[in-house]
């Protein structure tokens, strides 16, 4: 498939649809999880989101901001959402353990996107892997 190709434009496609689908399920279930909780004054910790739709379109914006920044300039999670989550009250080391994960799934898909693309030598990207490791 190349970057011309019909079938490239209904993969990038589906990958939004599923992207934005997944993101509003679980927005949703967090939403009704609240609304849930507070229903039977359930004693919410000082660093529990209370989801309501305004804090789920600002953290879904920010997320997607920050992915835009991320890819364009290597930049994004460390910087843009990991204030943001503290602005919100996460606990500093779930908004530590967030961008950590962001940063490996992010650097992840892009070391196998240029090996199979050819651009990296298969044997250098499993090197660098195994040093990583230890």
């Amino acid at each position: 498939i190349t970057c011309a190709d019909g079938a490239y434009f209904g993969l990038l496609a589906a990958q939004f649809v599923w992207l934005f689908s997944f993101a509003g399920l679980f927005a949703y279930k967090n939403v009704k999880r609240t609304q849930a909780r507070k229903a039977v004054h359930y004693p919410f910790q000082e660093h529990d989101i209370l989801w309501d739709l305004g804090k789920v379109q600002v953290i879904c914006g920010s997320a997607c901001f920050a992915g835009v920044v991320a890819g364009l300039i290597g930049i994004g999670g460390g910087y843009i959402l990991g204030p943001l989550l503290m602005h919100f009250g996460v606990h500093a080391s779930v908004s530590t353990a967030t961008t950590a994960t962001m940063t490996l799934l992010t650097s992840s898909s892009v070391a196998v996107m240029f090996v199979l693309s050819g651009i990296v030598p298969w044997e250098y990207a499993l090197y660098f892997f195994c040093i990583t490791l230890t």
